[in-house]
């Protein structure tokens, strides 16, 4: 493996032995993706490193939240959607 070869592998979150980038046409994930933080942006990070042509990300609202802690604090679905979209835009 060269020195570019293992930059490049450093730099992904994929192992890319299991899964290489741009493993599969669409990946699909989910969750309530309140307050957005480090743990939602790495995995919406490995999602779009192995898409190759779609992600679908499915943000819970109804009764997936009802029964979280602090539900009444969870940001509007609306909101919660917005800022997914923008991340993954970046």
């Amino acid at each position: 493996m060269t020195m570019l070869e293992e930059q490049k592998d450093q730099s992904t979150l994929v192992n890319p032995q299991l899964s290489p980038p741009n493993s599969y046409g669409a990946v699909v994930l989910g969750g309530t993706f309140d307050r957005l933080h480090d743990g939602h942006r790495l995995f919406l990070k490995s999602a779009a490193e192995i898409a190759r042509d779609r992600i679908v990300v499915g943000v819970c609202d109804g009764p997936m939240l009802s029964k979280k802690q602090f539900a009444e604090l969870i940001q509007p679905t609306e909101e919660r959607m917005l800022n997914v979209e923008n991340y993954i835009k970046v």
